[in-house]
């Protein structure tokens, strides 16, 4: 368990002040194959060039063309990632360690639980 694949919803905008420690703690908490879908909502500071130097090797970043807002930013983020498990993830959240294979275990739990039920 814990193993399965999942994506990372990230949503940008005006965030490097806080991006280098955010990634730091997704690098260190996902797995191989997982991925960051990070898309950037028209940001004027360097939040593009952190993203673009993030060591994760199975990360695709999205550029707005024009500022639409942290909900649509969400929807281009989800709608772009490919695994069934997506976590949405703030540009300031910092993740503590264990926190994806925590939420995984979880997640595996309730759809083994479904499955047994008939449902």
């Amino acid at each position: 368990a814990g193993y399965a694949k999942a994506s990372v919803a990230l949503a940008v905008f005006n965030g490097s002040e806080f991006l280098p420690q955010q990634l730091e703690s997704l690098v260190a908490n996902l797995r191989p194959g997982d991925e960051i879908v990070a898309v950037d909502d028209v940001s004027t500071d360097d939040s593009l060039g952190i993203l673009e130097r993030c060591p994760w090797p199975d990360i695709r970043i999205i550029r707005h063309d024009k500022n639409q807002g942290v909900f649509a930013t969400f929807e281009t983020a989800l709608k772009a990632a490919k695994h069934d498990i997506a976590f949405l993830c703030d540009q300031d959240d910092v993740w503590l360690s264990g926190k994806r294979d925590a939420f995984v275990r979880e997640f595996e739990a309730a759809l083994l639980s479904v499955a047994r039920r008939g449902g």
